[in-house]
């Protein structure tokens, strides 16, 4: 299984520009040459068919932050609170060493392996 995010387009932005061209944008900016980093995911393609734009990318079995923050189930340790925490730091670090910001930091946005 190969996970999707999909990209829902503001209106004002479609009175503008077809979705085809403003991701036509996005597809050039993937194609930067950032080395690959085990923090951060590796965007595997830019999809334009279809009704919504969506971006491809690696698969992570663990699922979002904010899921497993609110998972009674699964306590997480002080220790793996930390892996957790210098984690993201070092892959918003590769992130912004290469000029790249992210923009929604969020835990839900953050992907656990």
């Amino acid at each position: 299984m190969t996970p999707v995010k999909r990209f829902y387009c503001q209106s004002y932005l479609l009175e503008l520009f077809e979705p085809k061209q403003i991701f036509s944008q996005l597809t050039l900016s993937f194609d930067s040459n950032i080395r690959p980093h085990p923090n951060v995911l590796q965007v595997l393609g830019v999809s334009t068919d279809g009704p919504s734009p969506a971006i491809i990318m690696e698969y992570c079995p663990g699922g979002s932050l904010d899921l497993l923050i609110f998972d009674k189930s699964k306590p997480i340790t002080p220790e793996y609170q930390f892996r957790l925490i210098l984690g993201i730091a070092r892959g918003m670090l590769h992130l912004h060493k290469n000029n790249i910001v992210h923009r929604d930091l969020a835990a839900r946005n953050i992907l656990v392996s």
